[in-house]
């Protein structure tokens, strides 16, 4: 009887070890997908956690506009931004040919204010509120960085107003004196820039037109000059020009 309780005792052991066993097996092949879930979980509330934090980032920092098209009938001033550059203070125009549009610059009486050096057209000078032009250097940013067409409003000595624009307007860097690169398709009463297209840019202490004479000393003006005879007879230079510019 012993040996057989013996027997039976060891049996039950066994039995129970293996039971065991397989139950580790069993517990173990259980809970290795928990553990997977788990670390997945785990990862999906980082990833969660990181999109909150650059959502939160986004609304930190508004957007900044490169032109005057999201300020919509504005014709105020307003602050843009082209990539790589400062933020600067532009003045925006509704009224004359559609939203969006952002003046370059703003000639209201034929005086002196106009007759600059390089470096003033360069950086751009006056007042938004009245004569001003808003720098080669950032005309050049603003058409390099996407296209733009470009309108323009004269009112000669009589009171009479002209308007043309051009499709497609850029300018060149400073290494290459603002050349006026492109123009794109005219259209308008008269075309005030038909001789200027690839011309490079003059000011009283730069002359690089085609004449003998500094066409920037004689109209006391910088601008694109081929010729001042052209000069002359573009009457860019009489009573009011305004000039616009807007993205494509």
């Amino acid at each position: 009887n012993c040996a057989f309780a013996k027997n039976a005792t060891e049996r039950t052991a066994y039995e129970t070890k293996i039971y065991l066993l397989n139950n580790d097996e069993a517990t173990s092949k259980c809970e290795q997908p928990k553990f997977e879930f788990e670390k997945l979980q785990a990862k999906i509330r980082e990833q969660e956690l990181t999109i909150a934090r650059l959502e939160a980032k986004c609304l930190a920092v508004p957007t900044e506009a490169t032109s005057c098209l999201p300020f919509g009938k504005s014709n105020e001033i307003q602050r843009i931004r082209i990539p790589g550059t400062e933020s600067f203070q532009v003045l925006c125009a509704a009224k004359i040919a559609g939203e969006g549009w952002t003046v370059i610059l703003n000639k209201r009486q034929h005086t002196g204010s106009f007759y600059r050096t390089w470096n003033e057209y360069r950086n751009g000078f006056g007042d938004l509120q009245d004569d001003f032009f808003i720098g080669l250097q950032r005309l050049h940013l603003m058409t390099k960085f996407q296209p733009h067409e470009l309108y323009v409003e004269i009112k000669d000595f009589w009171n009479t107003t002209s308007y043309a624009s051009y499709s497609n307007f850029s300018i060149g860097n400073e290494t290459e004196a603002y050349k006026l690169l492109t123009l794109g398709t005219f259209t308008g009463g008269k075309d005030y820039f038909k001789t200027q297209l690839h011309m490079k840019f003059s000011t009283l202490n730069r002359d690089n037109d085609n004449d003998v004479r500094n066409c920037a000393t004689i109209f006391q003006f910088g601008w694109w000059y081929n010729t001042c005879r052209v000069g002359r007879d573009s009457n860019i230079f009489t009573n009011f020009v305004q000039l616009l510019i807007r993205p494509i």
